[in-house]
């Protein structure tokens, strides 16, 4: 929610025209910037919770706990009304949200890469120019790390593209 709220703040018009009930038009901004505030809060404790479960290692832990006390400093700065905030909030839960899946992904290849790599099918490229299994698996690595950041940059440019759009 405060991902979308943030946003539903900034499109509050548009929610309106269009006859879409978003808690800015049904509640106020003022309820708005609180609920964001508090679910910021909830979602602070909840990333915590592949951790305590044993899903995820101290590399999880220092970046939920890192990137989640931002993400409520940004919700306390929309709800104390700071300029241009909610636009902040919104891109930051984007870039949060991305890098979390990433955390997510590279503590397990971390910690697990080993396993990964042996049940893995080799591509015939890997098998002619790579005799090493650890040259093998830095490969591979890097390969599924340039395709997730590769992802990410098409993402950031379709939205500047968007805005580039809009602008002209």
């Amino acid at each position: 929610p405060p991902h979308f709220w943030a946003l539903a703040i900034l499109r509050k018009d548009e929610y309106f025209q269009a006859g879409v009930p978003m808690l800015p038009n049904t509640s106020g901004i003022k309820n708005t910037k609180i609920q964001i505030f508090v679910y910021t809060l909830v979602l602070f404790f909840f990333s915590f919770m592949p951790y305590l479960f044993g899903f995820n290692h101290t590399f999880y832990l220092i970046f939920t706990a890192v990137f989640g006390l931002e993400f409520i400093r940004r919700s306390w700065e929309c709800l104390k009304d700071s300029k241009n905030s909610e636009q902040k909030l919104f891109s930051f839960s984007i870039v949060y949200l991305f890098l979390l899946f990433l955390v997510i992904l590279l503590d397990k290849l971390y910690f697990n890469i080993w396993k990964i790599m042996n049940n893995i099918i080799e591509p015939k490229f890997l098998k002619k120019n790579y005799k090493n299994k650890k040259q093998k698996n830095y490969v591979i690595l890097f390969m599924i790390l340039f395709f997730v950041i590769l992802f990410f940059l098409i993402t950031i440019l379709r939205m500047n593209v968007g805005k580039w759009i809009v602008n002209y």
